[in-house]
């Protein structure tokens, strides 16, 4: 599969976000399958969603608006079955005029009305040197 999308980013996740409430979850992983990712994620909290568990300030991760990913599907199939799998398992290439990085796909979004295209992790937008509405690219072969 080859994809490439641009567009404006923000930072979200992990125990620090404001802009999330704490019991939040993610579109490609529930509690037990971050449960087997101790790399991207900490132990659970009771009452705390998964988006809450990422390592924020170290790991490298983000969560993008895809237009589609396949002919038949719809925006909704996108994160069921066979490709919820897939793209949980692909690290993918992200661009900014600074420079370039390899991190993990653990969400979709932003939300829609935010004009923006991608959710960076602070470790990341940190080593690509970008900061809200700055753009980055996404580059998955």
């Amino acid at each position: 599969m080859n994809f490439t999308l641009t567009g404006k980013i923000s930072i979200f996740g992990g125990p620090d976000d404001k802009g999330m409430s704490h019991s939040e979850g993610l579109a490609l992983y529930e509690h037990a399958e971050a449960d087997l990712r101790p790399d991207l994620f900490g132990p659970r909290i009771a009452g705390r969603g998964v988006a809450s568990r990422l390592h924020s300030q170290t790991m490298m991760y983000f969560a993008v608006r895809f237009p589609l990913l396949n002919r038949e599907g719809t925006v909704e199939d996108w994160h069921e079955g066979f490709y919820r799998g897939l793209l949980r398992q692909t690290r993918c290439l992200l661009v900014s005029a600074r420079g370039s990085w390899e991190a993990w796909l653990v969400d979709y979004g932003p939300h829609l009305s935010t004009g923006r295209m991608f959710d960076l992790s602070p470790a990341l937008a940190r080593v690509l040197g970008v900061q809200t509405d700055d753009e980055v690219t996404l580059r998955m072969e």
